[in-house]
């Protein structure tokens, strides 16, 4: 039987399980905790003992959690987020914002010139010293999910689902255009000269966390056989010259100059793409990320 007495040394495994949960695996959570797996091993016992229950499963089958394990997750991720909204809370009494701010963004914006997020960093600590920041690189299909377990206090970036939990804010619009690779049938033929229907039969790589109903209707008929989850995936499979694949323009653009890379009726497939900033319904009176989200709109011409 667990003793409901909260200790420094149930946080610290606590800690522990929940990235073991989250890489999936004893293995994957060692470059996360920076210790041995023997170690990780003794730890997540030493928490089994304490909680007088078995969290996961381990061994020649696979890691999986165990029905007590998903419930014990759970409530370790609603305890670590009431954790960090007390200390946020606590350091702006006084008008001193002090801690952590831990920052979600999606992968591949550094050459969005629309991307801002250096300059908002900048100005931030400008204004709060004792500030650390903490950036998270991270596909698009995760950045919600990683708000509301209370992983990041704030996201930027491409949002496919919309949970009621948090609070958005439209940033800026980023242009999309369909691309094929050199080597591709329909590199070298002019768009005036290309069918659509052609378009469609052709091999198209597709973002795997975005599904056929969240797509424009125009695009719903193409023949997906490849995806990713990144946009760098699917920037090679483009490159290949065997899919076509909706990319970033400011992404695609390096490749285009090289002529490695072309866009393919721009007009009729292309389509903007929103870019948000989202975060906790419950971090609203939280300093440190009302004060960052200020700094976002400030260095991206929102106020």
């Amino acid at each position: 039987m667990y003793n409901s007495d909260l200790q420094n040394v149930d946080l610290k495994l606590l800690r522990v399980f929940m990235t073991v949960a989250r890489e999936n695996g004893f293995s994957a959570a060692q470059s996360v905790l920076n210790v041995g797996q023997s170690t990780i091993s003794i730890q997540i016992a030493n928490l089994e003992e304490r909680l007088g229950m078995t969290l996961c499963q381990r061994g020649r089958g696979g890691f999986a959690l165990t029905e007590e394990g998903k419930k014990v997750f759970d409530a370790a991720q609603g305890l670590f987020t009431h954790i960090d909204d007390f200390r946020s809370q606590v350091s702006s009494i006084n008008d001193e914002v002090s801690g952590l701010l831990s920052v979600g963004v999606i992968d591949n914006t550094m050459t969005n010139p629309n991307f801002r997020l250096s300059d908002a960093i900048r100005l931030f600590k400008q204004r709060n010293r004792r500030i650390n920041i903490d950036v998270h690189i991270v596909p698009p299909n995760t950045l919600a999910q990683m708000i509301m377990d209370g992983r990041v206090h704030i996201a930027m970036g491409y949002f496919p689902h919309h949970p009621a939990k948090l609070h958005w804010i439209s940033v800026f619009n980023t242009e999309m255009a369909l691309y094929c690779g050199r080597g591709h049938p329909l590199f070298g033929i002019p768009d005036k000269e290309i069918d659509c229907d052609a378009v469609a039969h052709f091999e198209h790589a597709k973002r795997g966390y975005v599904s056929t109903a969240q797509m424009p209707e125009l695009h719903r008929a193409f023949n997906f056989t490849a995806q990713s989850y990144n946009i760098e995936g699917l920037a090679h499979l483009v490159l290949s010259g065997c899919f076509l694949a909706f990319l970033p323009c400011h992404h695609a653009k390096q490749w285009v100059e090289r002529g490695e890379m072309r866009s393919v009726l721009p007009d009729l497939y292309g389509y903007q793409s929103r870019y948000e900033i989202a975060w906790r319904k419950s971090e609203t009176s939280m300093a440190a990320t009302t004060q960052f989200i200020d700094c976002v709109r400030q260095v991206t011409g929102l106020m």
